[in-house]
């Protein structure tokens, strides 16, 4: 069996689509090549060819004709479409992952590599990063030689690293989520989420209109974090910050400031704030209710 893309510089969608390809299909040749004579004769062809037909393997998106969209309007690009047809089965068979991981990972490449702009450009100068620059991080420098192959083969690792975690990211997130709705069902005030477990409810929580504070253990163990929910993944603008008078304080200081002995800090943002054991933290959580 053979897969083709392009040869030359490369992107971030069919550097990705490569990774899942050769998951699904570890035999396989790969050939990079834009000699359409060349490309017939592979099995499976992306972002590049000039046709898009997933029956014959196809899996271009560069016609001007093309109009393959997610239902929220983001074109696909080569990822995308492979996705669409391998996704499940590079996630073992989890429809629901893959299409996690499509919202979460997938639409953002199609989106880049579309011209399709994401980010609100600010008045500080600097553009967002995304992981395509990374990808480009991976190209031969202009006085070195130009082995786009080689600098292919290179990304191809580290993509694969990436993917690889962003699979065991969100499979854990859905893992997890089975007992985030058991912990905040038998929640009775429905504003303060307490957890056993540092769990990934950032998602979750946005999702609950009523839920104002997480309180979890740190991830290293010493500490409780308590989290101000925001209504955007951010995480900035809380939906009822800690108190003012908080703001920036550290152990004794925030101590005084709050009345409460264990108290650990406060971010200056006022969106997170730690305590050095889990009554402590009750106890701010609850004064932040009902400031």
């Amino acid at each position: 069996m053979r897969i083709a893309t392009h040869d030359g510089p490369f992107h971030a969608d069919e550097v990705f689509a490569t990774v899942v390809l050769r998951k699904l299909f570890p035999g396989a040749d790969l050939v990079r090549s834009r000699n359409l004579v060349v490309l017939a004769d592979c099995q499976i062809v992306y972002d590049v060819g000039g046709v898009y037909d997933p029956s014959k393997g196809r899996f271009d998106h560069h016609m001007a004709e093309f109009n393959v969209y997610h239902e929220n309007g983001i074109k696909l690009s080569s990822l995308g479409l492979i996705w669409q047809v391998y996704g499940a089965d590079y996630c073992s068979g989890d429809q629901e992952l893959a299409e996690l991981i499509n919202q979460k990972f997938v639409m953002a490449i199609d989106a880049n590599d579309n011209g399709q702009e994401l980010f609100a450009l600010t008045d500080f100068g600097v553009r967002p990063n995304d992981i395509d620059l990374y990808i480009k991080m991976f190209y031969p420098a202009f006085d070195q030689p130009q082995d786009y192959n080689l600098a292919f083969s290179r990304v191809l690792d580290f993509a694969t690293g990436v993917l690889e975690r962003v699979v065991a990211k969100y499979s854990a997130e859905m893992r997890a989520l089975t007992q985030l709705k058991d912990a905040y069902s038998q929640t009775s005030d429905k504003r303060l989420l307490v957890l056993s477990n540092p769990l990934p409810f950032g998602d979750f929580a946005r999702d609950q209109p009523e839920l104002l504070y997480v309180i979890a253990p740190n991830s290293i163990g010493d500490s409780y974090n308590i989290r101000a929910i925001t209504d955007d993944e951010r995480g900035f603008n809380p939906r009822q910050p800690f108190p003012a008078s908080w703001a920036g304080l550290n152990d004794t200081e925030l101590e005084k400031a709050c009345g409460v002995v264990g108290a650990k800090f406060c971010h200056n943002g006022r969106w997170l704030a730690g305590a050095y054991n889990l009554e402590a933290a009750q106890h701010m959580a609850e004064l932040s209710l009902n400031q």
